[in-house]
């Protein structure tokens, strides 16, 4: 009995939070999306906005940019998305769009950009002042929460990363990918914290090579060197427990 009583409480403090969500988005100024030139935009208080190409920012862990903060106040609506600052953007230079609530398709974030700034993709590592590798967050009702099993701030090694990255020989990857274990790289921007740069990273064998991997079905092995500086191995359930 007691079971149901707390599932039936946790179900009423959903809705009605789910309603307060509702009622403070429906107080937000109502903005629309333009287009021009195949390019998105939306005006807030009259300053324009530039939604980022999905080329340089998407979930396709190839390298591109992907958010990695914390939102701030809610300043707008747009179609099915909020609009919040970002916190630790001082300039309010970007402003992220998160879809709330259900809706079909795809799961919708967005990233806008004001107009006299730009974003594009990163030209060298000193642009990234930490990295971090961790595992992907399990699948299923109890999948597990992604594990750091690496970070670093050394300008050299971020550097050497980026560049096995950047200047690499491709090669096609194995048809068979069911034994590979993943990673995701995350190399964040010095100027703007909340933004990281993701690169897959993937290892067919033990104490094999470490390569980085893309959509296209393509990797580039990392150095022997700079691969030996990374922690691959996920640390035991009671490593993580005991710290």
């Amino acid at each position: 009995m007691r079971r149901w009583t707390a599932l039936l409480l946790t179900l009423a403090l959903l809705l009605v939070s789910g309603c307060q969500k509702e009622a403070e988005r429906s107080s937000l100024p109502k903005l629309e999306l333009h287009r021009e030139e195949e390019k998105d935009y939306l005006l807030l208080e009259g300053v324009r906005y530039n939604r980022v190409s999905t080329e340089t920012v998407d979930n396709r862990y190839a390298g591109c940019w992907r958010f990695a903060g914390e939102t701030g106040e809610a300043v707008a609506s747009v179609e099915k998305m909020t609009l919040y600052t970002v916190a630790g953007d001082e300039e309010k230079a970007f402003l992220w769009g998160i879809q709330e609530g259900w809706a079909p398709g795809p799961f919708q974030q967005a990233l806008f950009l004001r107009e006299d700034r730009s974003l594009a993709l990163p030209q060298s590592g000193e642009e990234f002042d930490l990295g971090t590798l961790s595992t992907y967050q399990g699948s299923g009702l109890f999948g597990k929460k992604p594990v750091v099993t690496w970070q670093s701030d050394d300008p050299e090694i971020l550097t050497a990363l980026f560049d096995a990255w950047d200047t690499g020989e491709e090669t096609p990857l194995p048809k068979d990918r069911e034994d590979r274990e993943r990673r995701s790289l995350d190399l964040r921007g010095a100027s703007c914290p909340w933004l990281a740069f993701r690169l897959e990273c993937s290892r067919y064998e033990e104490n094999g090579p470490i390569y980085f991997s893309d959509m296209g079905g393509r990797r580039t092995v990392i150095p022997e060197e700079t691969a030996a500086a990374l922690t691959w191995e996920e640390p035991s359930l009671w490593e993580r427990l005991t710290g």
